[in-house]
């Protein structure tokens, strides 16, 4: 029945930590009764959301076929492996720099501050942000210990790139 791929669709997204991938494939339509996934590195799948590690960190063409009753339809998707960066002195680094402000420690605020950035190809923190707030000094105080922090960079294809970041510092009162 190919040619009447048409009458179903399919997008593949995928959810990416490190260098493990949970691929999906989106399906608009009737259900696809099998899968067939090419990773881009020599690796197949054949379930509807396989997990697949890769081993280098370089960009990868992902190739989904899918076929039902209607025939088969072929989606692609480039996927950028990033080496992620890596913090220097690691999150505990971080934490043990945190002075509690006083303010806040009176009245027993606590919580978690997720702050957003761009490690840079250098290592250096860029365009540094809260993005979840728990009140202005414990936010305040997260970013001064972050600000002077340093990384090692990201990699793709063997290269330093830019590489957005979200780290949560917590802020616990004992």
């Amino acid at each position: 029945m190919a040619g009447r791929a048409d009458q179903f669709g399919f997008r593949v997204v995928f959810y990416f930590g490190n260098v493990s991938t949970r691929f999906t494939a989106l399906v608009e339509g009737q259900k696809p009764i099998s899968y067939t996934w090419a990773f881009g590195d020599g690796h197949t799948g054949t379930t509807a959301q396989p997990r697949h590690t890769y081993e280098n960190a370089t960009t990868h063409t992902a190739i989904l076929t899918a076929t039902n009753s209607l025939g088969t339809a072929i989606d692609t998707l480039e996927v950028a492996v990033i080496q992620m960066p890596e913090l220097i002195g690691g999150l505990r680094g971080i934490q043990l720099k945190i002075r509690y402000p006083e303010k806040a420690r009176k009245v027993r605020i606590q919580g978690r501050v997720i702050l957003q950035f761009v490690v840079d190809e250098n290592g250096d923190i860029r365009d540094l942000r809260v993005v979840q707030s728990v009140s202005p000094e414990i936010d305040e105080e997260a970013m001064r210990v972050l600000r002077p922090a340093r990384f090692k960079p990201g990699i793709l294809d063997g290269k330093p790139v830019k590489v957005k970041m979200s780290i949560p510092v917590t802020f616990r009162l004992k």
